[in-house]
């Protein structure tokens, strides 16, 4: 019989257990073999599409996730931008032009998050993605020429975001803030929302679906399109609507405790709920 020399093993690349470092120049795609820096920092140790971030606040390049994944931050700060990209990489992974994070055909859930920040875009395409936020979930789309995309936006018969926190969208009065398109949901839960609201072909938006009392302000116009719904609860005092009312599809407002819509209404579908 022979004997194997134990010092003689290569046991391959060993790679902490602990995320060792705060910036990422490489986006997730929730590929194990392709995520390779995010294995060789301690974030992606298994095989099992969970990315554990530890650090107080971690910086990952734009990202278009395309398989089923979780991101635990584990009560921390995330920032999304293409700028951590750098020079050489610039360009890369990018969908719709500059997009801070994109889902495709995968269910993705961002959890114990405190505070995150988004540059550009957030996209769901056939896809669910979940965001459990306890700060704000900001995503600054000015910088951007979105055209007719929203700064939050489902889109396709599978697509659904819900974002379980408050956030804070700036995309100039102009430009369109949430958007849900061709049978997508888009449900957010609070917030300062500065952009315009649209759902269209099928497509639906809620805001404060819950009628919770949770502050919903929001300056921007609201169009539902033919077979589409918008449906936004204002019920504190600090909640308004800045904005008019178009379309139509069914848009669905209620206001109460002493919230404020300024503007109007030609919308063909319109509800209107003064309590």
């Amino acid at each position: 019989q022979g004997s194997v020399d134990k010092d003689t093993i290569d046991p391959g690349p060993q790679y902490p257990t602990v995320q060792d470092k705060d910036t990422f120049t490489t986006g997730i795609t929730g590929d194990y073999e392709t995520d390779k820096e995010y294995r060789k920092s301690g974030v992606l140790t298994s095989n099992n599409g969970v990315y554990n971030f530890t650090k107080e606040v971690t910086n990952i390049a734009d990202s278009n996730i395309g398989k089923d994944v979780v991101l635990n931050l584990n009560g921390n700060d995330l920032n999304i931008s293409q700028e951590f990209r750098g020079n050489a990489n610039v360009g890369s992974g990018i969908v719709y032009g500059s997009v801070g994070l994109t889902t495709t055909n995968s269910e993705v859930t961002i959890d114990n998050a405190r505070n995150i920040n988004v540059d550009h875009r957030i996209v769901a395409d056939n896809a669910k993605l979940t965001i459990n936020n306890s700060g704000v979930l900001k995503v600054d789309s000015k910088v951007d020429n979105i055209g007719n995309y929203a700064a939050i936006r489902s889109d396709g018969k599978d697509a659904e975001i819900h974002i379980n926190g408050s956030v804070e969208i700036d995309g100039n009065n102009d430009l369109l803030a949430i958007g849900a398109y061709d049978l997508g949901k888009t449900y957010v839960s609070n917030g300062t929302i500065v952009g315009g609201i649209v759902a269209t072909d099928g497509g639906s938006v809620f805001v404060n679906n819950d009628n919770a009392e949770n502050k919903v302000s929001i300056t921007g116009d609201v169009e539902a399109k033919k077979d589409s719904k918008v449906t936004i609860n204002f019920n504190t005092a600090d909640s308004k609507l800045n904005g008019n009312v178009y379309g139509d599809g069914l848009v669905d407002l209620s206001f109460a405790n002493k919230s404020i819509w300024t503007g109007y209404s030609n919308a063909e579908g319109f509800e209107l709920a003064l309590n």
